[in-house]
């Protein structure tokens, strides 16, 4: 009976041992795996982050793509380039379904009444929607087009709304922003870009538009 208490006396504390790297294992490899996955969500987070940027970017200095879209204001009218305004313009893509736009539209309507054209592109919508819209919350756009069937949209590379690109007076983005036209936005990265096209030769525009 001696002998047999000892016995199990003495391997208690290997038991318990055991059990404590067991626990210290599992302990890490949860850890390891956390840091994995939070690697591999940063790393993915980051990989969007440039691609969203190379979307934004990439139209850039380019063309304002060719369009022939109805006029909302007047639905038997086609716009084309040629109707685009003669000078810098805020170039504004919208729709009623939109709920970052409703937010976006106050400080539009601000713009407008500072002189700063702005042509919209409706697109989601139809013609009744898009004009009951704008007959709710005022209209800040110089032309209004609808793009029902994404024509323009698509050659623009949106990926949803609101999105402003500004244009300068020959037809080229130099400005392209996803997501709200806000006060801060304008002021710090399109006014300054806006300001300089105004008076100053294409060749010439430098970093305010970079």
């Amino acid at each position: 009976m001696y002998k047999s208490g000892f016995k199990t006396w003495f391997l208690i504390p290997l038991v318990v041992l055991v059990g404590v790297a067991i626990f210290a294992l599992l302990k890490f490899l949860s850890s390891d795996n956390g840091q994995i996955a939070n690697s591999q969500i940063n790393t993915s987070a980051t990989q969007n982050q440039q691609v969203e940027a190379s979307q934004s970017a990439s139209s850039l200095n380019t063309p304002l793509p060719i369009f022939n879209l109805p006029n909302i204001d007047e639905p038997n009218q086609i716009l084309s380039n040629s109707d685009l305004p003669n000078e810098p313009f805020l170039l504004n893509v919208w729709g009623s379904w939109c709920t970052t736009c409703a937010v976006e539209h106050p400080y539009l309507m601000q713009l407008a009444r500072s002189d700063v054209p702005i042509v919209g592109v409706n697109f989601g919508d139809t013609p009744d929607e898009a004009t009951a819209y704008l007959n709710e919350h005022g209209n800040p756009f110089e032309l209004s087009m609808q793009d029902e069937a994404g024509e323009l949209v698509d050659a623009l590379g949106v990926v949803g709304a609101p999105e402003t690109f500004l244009i300068d007076t020959d037809g080229t983005i130099r400005q392209h922003l996803v997501g709200e036209l806000s006060s801060e936005v304008w002021q710090t990265q399109f006014e300054p870009c806006f300001s300089e096209l105004q008076v100053a030769d294409k060749a010439i525009v430098t970093d305010a538009c970079d």
